[in-house]
């Protein structure tokens, strides 16, 4: 997907915790954009596309800032957390 975009992931991919049940990564490409891709293998089929709703209901003048969805689906959601600048999910220590 960020391929066909021209985008080519650059460096270690971070693993961040704060996630119940999600393995989450952080990554940044070529062009400077940072993404954050959650993924389960075994969930339920709409946990995803459930959870881009919510972030896309909030993301509303007045709301807190949320990540942009990227991408949904049933095994992966792709943020871009560019615009919260390290507000989110710390580095495992």
């Amino acid at each position: 997907m960020l391929a066909a975009q021209g985008q080519t992931p650059l460096g270690p991919m971070e693993a961040l915790e704060g996630g119940a049940i999600s393995t989450t990564i952080r990554f940044a490409v070529d062009t400077g954009q940072r993404y954050v891709a959650k993924c389960l293998r075994d969930g339920p089929p709409d946990l995803y596309e459930k959870e881009a709703a919510g972030l896309q209901a909030l993301a509303l003048p007045g709301c807190p800032r949320v990540p942009r969805v990227i991408a949904v689906e049933p095994t992966f959601l792709l943020l871009d957390v560019d615009q919260l600048a390290g507000k989110i999910l710390q580095p495992l220590t």
